[in-house]
């Protein structure tokens, strides 16, 4: 899915977070990348979908080969002004559900309905994650790339993400929270 030959990266004025890297990350493959903070794991998926460009070295994206990126800040991922109103847009560039529908998505069982309709302000930042979550699970015909998508998590829903995880591959993850011996991930 992604190949990266030789990359260097750092932040304006710091050493470098990576010097001559190169690893392939493939899409029939799950993948688990645990460190400490700062060690530049979030960067590294910054730089493959393009939010971020190496200084030196090429990233290249398996051609017709679509991902689906959560960032850490998963709300970040909400277009609207509510669930509601993201939706549409979802509907808009061609996500086949409704809103009605959302209550029936794992991720999103026990959910009051009501809360669909609030403004994201007043969403808690599990809501916001088990929904953005939630729209990346219907995306299975695309590669997933999840930064910390544990932390903002009840224990139910973090294992019904893992169990919907395990149905799939194609996953890269970059996570603090262990996935349990679920058997999703391969640690790298």
């Amino acid at each position: 899915m992604f190949r990266l030959n030789n990359i260097r990266f750092a932040y304006f004025g710091q050493s470098a977070i990576f010097e001559g890297f190169s690893h392939d990350f493939h899409s029939a493959e799950n993948t688990l990348i645990g460190g400490e903070n700062g060690c530049g794991k979030s960067t590294l998926l910054r730089l493959m979908v393009g939010d971020l460009k190496c200084l030196t070295g090429e990233i290249k994206k398996e051609t017709g080969k679509a991902f689906f990126y959560v960032p850490q800040q998963a709300d970040s991922r909400i277009l609207g002004l509510s669930i509601e109103q993201d939706l549409r847009l979802w509907q808009i560039a061609g996500l086949a559900l409704s809103i009605a529908e959302l209550p029936s998505l794992p991720m999103l069982q026990g959910f009051d309905p009501q809360l669909f309709h609030l403004p994201l302000r007043e969403l808690s930042t599990g809501t916001k994650q088990a929904y953005v979550l939630s729209l990346a699970l219907l995306h299975t015909d695309h590669y997933l790339i999840l930064d910390e998508a544990l932390p903002s998590l009840d224990e139910q829903r973090k294992a019904i993400f893992c169990k919907e995880l395990s149905k799939r591959r194609g996953v890269l993850a970059v996570s603090h929270e262990d996935f349990g011996d679920s058997g999703i991930l391969t640690e790298r």
